[in-house]
């Protein structure tokens, strides 16, 4: 079946624009919450409630010039530009600041808009027409002119059902990753910080009385026989590219991703990564490889943020913002990426971190941060 598509400018497409911006809301304590764009996150089909302020009934019913609807869409236009949401039923909060709601005419279907809106296509048309260099602004006489592409609607309704479909189920999928890892953190901190584990008669180590020595590295207590090794005792610390050299740019050709581009899930912005010629993938492949249990290690700019790094469906390059962080085979990979994680590796990371700029650690420095060894690790 041939598939009819024609461009329309969004324009056409929207019978209102809900545009509170302009001024600053007052706010109160409590009342009604008032999101913000750190809300809007497309890993999620609706807003989130991070950091959230609120207003008073009084200020929602005089302040605004217009409320949401369910089924609008949130359009960020200030910070991270193109981000969107839709707004559920019913609706429970307000927005105002550095973000607009489009109202769709009804020869659209909300859930094909949001697809198309975050696809590549249109991400890209966005990032490459937004100004400001510290803040992007995406400005709305560019927003209304976005050309966006149109369908059957009977097709619209297939693609916009898919889509949330699949979204739903990534969403499960991320709360289900989220609460195992709390899980397997907790265990990690009861273990190897508070050093509560079982002893011989099954009962926690340290609450039961196990013996314990100073340690000078870490200025505490540990439990007897434990000793400090660094950090590459159990993992192989992987500078992706050693010469620093800038890769040349090109307009088709593959991803290079640095710390910022990347999500601690390990999905990789395309919007944002620069693009490279395939030679500098090579090289990369031929140097180390990505497994399951991969980590990235920011350190240049965003010291200390750690990823889950992981094999994509397309080929990529990593940038040095970070080290590729590969736990040894025999050992044990999720003790690895819970000591990266924990504020302690963090604090010996700083020791060695230098610039106010932009602040870095070297290679070297990062393979000999301490950290704990049990005395029944081999």
């Amino acid at each position: 079946m041939r598939i009819i598509k024609k461009y329309v400018g969004l324009e056409n497409l929207v019978d209102y624009i809900i545009d509170n911006r302009g001024k600053t809301v007052p706010t109160s304590d409590n009342g009604i919450p008032l999101i913000a764009t750190n809300c809007i996150k497309h890993s999620s089909i609706y807003p989130t409630f991070e950091n959230i302020r609120y207003v008073s009934p009084e200020v929602y019913n005089s302040w605004f010039r217009a409320h949401l609807k369910p089924n609008d869409i949130l359009f960020v236009n200030k910070g991270t530009p193109g981000r969107v949401c839709v707004v559920p039923n019913p609706v429970e909060f307000c927005a105002a600041q550095d973000m607009v709601g489009l109202r769709f005419k009804d020869i659209v279907d909300y859930r094909y808009m949001l697809a198309v809106l975050r696809s590549d296509e249109i991400q890209k048309t966005i990032a490459n027409n937004h100004v400001g260099l510290v803040i992007p602004h995406f400005r709305k006489q560019e927003l209304v002119k976005l050309k966006l592409p149109v369908v059957d609607r009977n097709l619209q309704r297939q693609i916009g059902k898919l889509y949330f479909d699949i979204s739903n189920k990534i969403e499960i999928n991320n709360r289900v990753n989220s609460e195992l890892e709390s899980m397997a953190k907790a265990l990690y901190n009861y273990w190897f910080l508070q050093f509560d584990f079982p002893n011989e008669n099954g009962r926690p180590y340290k609450s039961a009385g196990g013996k314990m020595e100073y340690n000078e590295n870490l200025r505490r207590q540990i439990p007897e026989g434990w000793e400090m090794k660094a950090i590459d005792f159990y993992a192989d610390i992987i500078d992706p590219h050693p010469s620093h050299r800038a890769p040349t740019e090109v307009v088709d050709g593959f991803p290079f991703a640095g710390i910022g581009d990347i999500n601690e899930w390990g999905n990789i912005d395309l919007n944002k990564a620069r693009v490279i010629n395939e030679e500098f993938v090579l090289k990369q492949e031929r140097d180390y490889s990505i497994n399951e249990h991969s980590i990235g290690y920011g350190r240049v700019g965003t010291v200390g943020k750690v990823v889950k790094l992981r094999k994509q469906k397309f080929r990529y390059a990593l940038s040095p913002t970070m080290a590729i962080i590969n736990p040894k085979e025999g050992g044990f990979p999720s003790f690895v990426y819970f000591t990266v994680k924990n504020p302690i590796f963090l604090e010996w990371v700083k020791k060695y971190t230098s610039g106010s700029t932009r602040p870095a650690i070297g290679i070297q420095h990062l393979r000999v941060i301490p950290v704990i060894k049990p005395k029944t690790y081999k």
